[in-house]
């Protein structure tokens, strides 16, 4: 445990969560600063910072970094419990969507608002900011009945870039290696993540109830949600693919940029690459048959 990096960080974090580019880069420091301060020091921080800043400030300024700040801490102590990053990172998601589901049910009840009303008025305002000629083609109760699913594909997008942004920090030798195992487990590579096959289903399932109207009630809803986060988790494995090939096939830092940042305008293609991968098997496909054990590590 290294009390002053940690705090270092950990500061870092906390201001850069309030910086609209920066707030991408903090979940990498609040995992660094996670493994330095070890368990105590670490919640003591969140609780510090909590003590200060809930009472003093509006959610604006403290949600995002205290909600992130709990998602990582709890992904860190499934890690230690020799959990998959898969594994870890469904633990940490949903504990944190139980946080968030308790406290806004103590905040609704202490303020006496109505948060229905309150998000319906700001994506009314939102909408009605637009310029003219954008036309989204749905109305916004549509979009807040697919609210749930924003904020957990918020939450894993987070998680994602919180782990990239680890291992950029380690890489530059700001943090330890051993950051990126826990015990006798391995590091596990972003380039290597694939969902488990049986996942296949439950997102053909949320695909049929999404955009077929069983006459149901709610239950095209919740298809919706469910297609929503599937859509963001298919993007990540179709962006691992991608990250694979790029790797396998030394595409020089400048390339894989500017296909990345084509990919962005592009992003349902990667998610189709993602989906496609259930039947194809694209990492094995392109990688020669010396290089097809190091992606089962």
């Amino acid at each position: 445990m290294d009390l002053r990096r940690g705090l270092i960080f950990f500061v870092v974090a906390m201001l850069l969560s309030v910086v609209p580019i920066g707030y991408l880069f903090a979940g990498g420091c609040l995992l660094v600063a996670r493994k330095f301060l070890g368990r105590g020091a670490y919640y003591l921080s969140v609780l510090f910072v909590s003590a200060l800043a809930v009472p003093n400030l509006t959610p604006s300024f403290w949600l995002g970094f205290l909600t992130m700040s709990l998602m990582l801490g709890v992904f860190v102590e499934a890690k230690e419990q020799h959990s998959t990053d898969m594994k870890a990172g469904l633990i940490s998601i949903l504990s944190t969507c139980g946080l968030l589901s308790i406290g806004a049910g103590i905040w609704i009840q202490t303020k006496q608002i109505d948060l229905i009303a309150m998000l319906r008025q700001q994506v009314e305002t939102y909408m009605n900011s637009l310029p003219a000629s954008v036309e989204l083609g749905i109305e916004a109760e549509a979009l807040l009945s697919q609210f749930p699913s924003a904020i957990v594909g918020a939450l894993i997008l987070s998680l994602w870039v919180a782990l990239i942004t680890e291992r950029a920090i380690i890489k530059r030798k700001w943090a330890p290696t051993e950051f990126l195992a826990f015990g006798d487990s391995q590091e596990e590579r972003h380039q290597d993540f694939r969902l488990p096959v049986w996942a296949i289903w439950p997102s053909l399932g949320a695909l049929l109830f999404a955009f077929v109207d069983l006459k149901v009630p709610y239950l095209q809803e919740l298809g919706l949600n469910l297609f929503n986060v599937f859509v963001v988790i298919f993007t990540l494995q179709g962006l691992a693919v991608v990250s694979s090939f790029f790797k396998d096939h030394q595409v020089s830092v400048f390339w894989q940029i500017a296909w990345y940042i084509l990919f962005m305008q592009m992003y349902l293609v990667v998610t189709l690459i993602g989906f496609a991968d259930y039947w194809f098997d694209f990492r094995k496909k392109f990688m020669s048959p010396g290089k097809e054990a190091n992606i089962k590590k």
